[in-house]
């Protein structure tokens, strides 16, 4: 690129790139035939093409412990035209184990402000074997608005599979779960009526360690006075 720069222009690359001038950037929003949309006074129809989906999944839960387990889920993605099967089935599949992680598992744990689980030890994602048995259904309605009538199927799987995970859940133990991930603590907690956890995604504050005051300290003084109160075998 640099050769083909000074070639054409005679001069060093880095001389013709300071007297480029500024930058221009250009924006213009095209919308589709025959669908009239203003960009400057935001009316008319800027996405006349939406995709549908629907799933159903078939869970079980341990009602001592909260844990719950999907063993099943159908997702059926109305895409419009489906034009590479295969890679349209596999982003069904992947986004629909995505969404079972979301509403099983995967949780960002904040204290002050700072994250717990800030890696993949720590923060769990669904594997193979976690994968429930997965199908998905390809919905075929061609949008007549764009070539080959295909609508899209980038983040529609994740959208329908945790919100079936609950409904299964509701099912199986009459409880509804309104925070998610549906964590064994979430649902035992629903089923007996204690307070409900924090939600996620809310940073909590650690409390401050305790100090002990002199007149709690033993008869002669501490002899490990740099000792926290939560050390093992402290007494207090």
């Amino acid at each position: 690129m640099c050769a083909r720069v000074e070639e054409a222009t005679g001069t060093p690359f880095s001389d013709s790139y300071r007297e480029a001038g500024p930058m221009r950037i250009d924006e213009q929003f095209v919308p589709y035939p025959g669908e009239p949309f203003d960009d400057k006074k935001y009316t008319g129809d800027a996405y006349p093409a939406f995709g549908w989906a629907a799933a159903v999944a078939k869970v079980e839960v341990d009602l001592d412990t909260g844990e719950v387990a999907v063993r099943d889920c159908v997702s059926a993605n109305d895409i419009g035209r489906v034009i590479h099967p295969i890679l349209a089935e596999g982003q069904v599949e992947g986004g629909t184990l995505q969404a079972i992680g979301y509403a099983t598992i995967e949780e960002m744990k904040l204290v002050d402000g700072r994250y717990l689980n800030d890696r993949l030890a720590t923060y769990l994602i669904p594997t193979s074997l976690d994968a429930a048995r997965l199908k998905s259904i390809l919905v075929e309605k061609p949008f007549s608005g764009v070539p080959h009538g295909a609508k899209g199927i980038g983040e529609l799987p994740m959208d329908v599979g945790a919100p079936a995970v609950v409904a299964a859940i509701h099912d199986a133990t009459g409880v509804w779960i309104h925070d998610l991930p549906a964590t064994p603590e979430r649902i035992l907690g629903a089923l007996s009526g204690g307070p409900e956890l924090a939600a996620p995604g809310v940073s909590l504050e650690e409390a401050s360690p305790r100090t002990p005051e002199i007149e709690d300290l033993p008869p002669g003084g501490d002899r490990m006075p740099f000792r926290a109160p939560t050390d093992p075998g402290d007494p207090r």
